[in-house]
């Protein structure tokens, strides 16, 4: 019985080591964020310079929505993570 409690505490402290180790920092999305933005004007003014052309449009399907997965990511990622997190230790330590 000690031992599994042991392993509990050691798994608890690992599973916090992850989220500290995996967590993004605000200047690193601060830094993502920015390229973000840069990406997605550069792709604006390209789709409309190329506008004409139909088979551009039609990359829009695919664009938009990893163009916006990309920016869910940037700033819901530790939100998400620590979703997870509190999920995976309501598992381990009811």
């Amino acid at each position: 019985m000690q031992e599994m409690e042991e392993y509990k505490k050691d798994l608890l402290k690992e599973i916090d080591d992850f989220s500290d180790q995996h967590r993004l920092t605000s200047e690193y999305r601060k830094r993502k964020l920015i390229m973000w933005i840069v990406r997605t004007g550069l792709s604006v003014v390209l789709y409309v310079i190329f506008w004409k052309y139909e088979w551009i449009r039609w990359t829009l399907i695919a664009y938009v929505p990893l163009s916006l997965f990309n920016l869910i990511m940037i700033l819901g990622f530790n939100n998400i993570l620590d979703k997870r997190v509190s999920k995976i230790r309501s598992r381990i330590d009811p």
